[in-house]
């Protein structure tokens, strides 16, 4: 009865001696090929063709993890609202920081300005016309743009109340902030639970015959190390580029209060962001889905040579598995190297157009400054406002990597 039921699952006509050895030369070619070109491989024991996957419609892979969001949708409505909260006070810190970099300021020009030849009870017009007289015309002008009062020093009283008032704004936003992430982590890790549970379905669904045309390799590559990609991409991608986006607006909003020609100056700086990361980005997408697609390929040979260690043994082929696993690893080498590579420099390219900004911005706010349009309050505020449009670099590495 078993004998029968071999011949009807499996009723193969006999091979030559050496169909094995001509199988696993097709099998080879066939690696090669897939290697090179991207196309079809199949799977060293037989089988239908494994395509190589790339994702064809991004924009709906979206607007699907979206949807395994909406149970948790009143949480991700807070996180947001605590993104926001916390990105806002973050924001408005510098801009205290300017103020107490103004009083500083003022004080110490007002303490210069008594060694002036001036009479008791002097106002800033007046040490403001002293040094025209003098031809001191730029100082004059510096000190017309600034609150400041002759032989008058620091006043360290709202020095310090305005010291705690950053340390409160910075206090309260680093709480706010981890709070946030703490909530967001749990929103992801419930999310792929649910995105398991439901592949773990869909498997169960599955006839035999789509396993008998799948690598179970590959199919186990599905289920763990392409979930956790999407896990650490959702974790790191909706944190980054939910705050980086939320702390552009915020920094503009507060740059335009200050100065708008800074404002442009730094705005000028993220479309070329943007221009160079797209093309850094299409470079190292390519090589993230070589990656992920040798890794299952890697997972696949490992699973089902070791499996199928007494029928390779039997014809042979372990010079050949060997090879063919060299030949693997090698390509996955090779992508995860170049995909980390190509993606790794997208920050070190983003730090330099936002160093090259924060000097133009530098340079332009001192001679705001000197001019007296601009106090030096003002100018130090700008500097930390710059720094941020530097965050848009850790979301697009992330992306990259998704994608």
């Amino acid at each position: 009865m078993s004998r029968d039921r071999e011949n009807e699952t499996d009723p193969a006509p006999a091979t030559d001696p050496a169909a094995p050895h001509d199988e696993a030369a097709r099998d080879a070619d066939t690696v090669r090929h897939a290697t090179r070109a991207g196309t079809n491989r199949r799977s060293p024991f037989g089988g239908g063709p494994m395509p190589v996957e790339k994702s064809q419609d991004f924009g709906r892979s979206i607007r699907r993890l979206v949807g395994l969001l909406r149970p948790d949708g009143f949480v991700v409505g807070i996180v947001i609202l605590m993104a926001v909260a916390g990105v806002t006070l973050s924001v408005i810190a510098p801009r205290v920081i300017g103020h107490a970099t103004d009083i500083i300021a003022n004080g110490w020009m007002g303490h210069a300005l008594g060694d002036l030849p001036l009479p008791d009870g002097a106002t800033k017009a007046d040490a403001v016309a002293a040094l025209r007289a003098m031809g001191q015309n730029t100082r004059a002008d510096m000190i017309a743009g600034m609150d400041v009062t002759p032989g008058v020093g620091v006043d360290f009283g709202a020095l310090g109340r305005v010291l705690l008032w950053v340390v409160g704004l910075y206090a309260m936003s680093s709480l706010i902030m981890w709070l946030q992430g703490f909530l967001l982590a749990g929103i992801v890790m419930r999310t792929m639970s649910t995105l398991r549970a439901d592949v773990e379905d869909k498997l169960n669904r599955l006839p035999l015959s789509y396993f008998d045309r799948q690598q179970r390799g590959e199919v186990l590559s599905r289920v763990t190390n392409d979930i956790d990609n999407i896990s650490q991409s959702m974790q790191q991608t909706m944190s980054q580029l939910l705050v980086s986006i939320l702390t552009v607006i915020g920094t503009v909003i507060m740059m335009f209060t200050v100065s708008g020609w800074l404002t442009l100056i730094a705005l000028l700086s993220i479309p070329v962001m943007f221009l160079l990361t797209a093309q850094i980005a299409k470079r190292s997408q390519k090589q993230f889905i070589t990656q992920w697609r040798a890794t299952g390929e890697l997972n696949s040979q490992v699973e089902e040579f070791y499996t199928g260690h007494s029928l390779v043994t039997v014809f042979g082929q372990r010079h050949e598995a060997a090879r063919r696993f060299g030949e693997t690893n090698d390509e996955l080498y090779e992508s995860s190297f170049r995909a980390q590579f190509i993606s790794g420099i997208i920050m070190p390219a983003m730090m330099f157009i936002g160093n090259l900004t924060y000097v133009l911005v530098a340079v332009v706010g001192g001679l705001r400054v000197v001019s007296g349009v601009m106090t030096i309050g003002g100018g130090a505020a700008c500097f930390p406002d710059c720094s941020p449009t530097r965050e848009w670099a850790r979301p697009m590495q992330t992306s990259s990597a998704a994608t």
